[in-house]
């Protein structure tokens, strides 16, 4: 990368990206990607997606963050049948553990992140060796509310299924009752 490209995000054919096989979010909304490809449509790319190269594979890139985006340039691709180009920062990330770490700090700063997946990054960095006191100050978020995350992941999957935000809201497990049952 020349040094006047430091700092500008870099355009890059959409077949060269692959998905995080770690990505900590696992629900996405398929009318917001929908929506989400509209818009870059119509009024192109607000901001660019993050990305690492892919070891040993020169020219190829693995997705830190942006999956959304990156879902969206998909479908743009499937309506058009004209490969995107995608701008793209290109990140140093030196192991699996890094990049998990880079994908769920900004995966955590999402709204519509659910409860499961939140309680799920919580618990592989601890997994990683962060302590609860960690995961406190990078949250900011108190122990109790910690504490009840990581309960929620030891729920049964049966448990779980029933906090699914495809269900109907009326027949919806909330955190709450879910932390009730933990």
């Amino acid at each position: 990368v020349a040094e006047e490209n430091l700092g500008r995000p870099l355009p890059i054919r959409f077949s060269r990206i692959e998905r995080f096989e770690g990505q900590p979010r696992t629900f996405f909304s398929e009318t917001g990607i929908e929506s989400l490809a509209d818009s870059i449509q119509a009024d192109g790319q607000e901001q660019p997606i993050k990305v690492t190269t892919k070891l040993n594979e020169p020219g190829k890139f693995v997705l830190i963050d942006g999956e959304r985006r990156l879902r969206a340039f998909a479908l743009i691709y499937k309506r058009t049948a004209k490969e995107p180009v995608i701008d793209a920062f290109v990140e140093v990330v030196r192991d699996v553990k890094q990049h998990f770490r880079k994908s769920t700090l900004a995966n955590l700063q999402r709204e519509d992140l659910t409860p499961l997946d939140e309680a799920a990054a919580y618990q592989r960095l601890r997994v990683d060796g962060d302590t609860i006191e960690d995961l406190m100050r990078l949250r900011g978020k108190s122990r109790t509310y910690i504490d009840n995350y990581l309960r929620l992941y030891t729920l049964p999957e049966e448990v779980k299924v029933l906090m699914d935000p495809n269900r109907p809201k009326d027949i919806q497990l909330t955190v709450t009752q879910a932390i009730d049952i933990a």
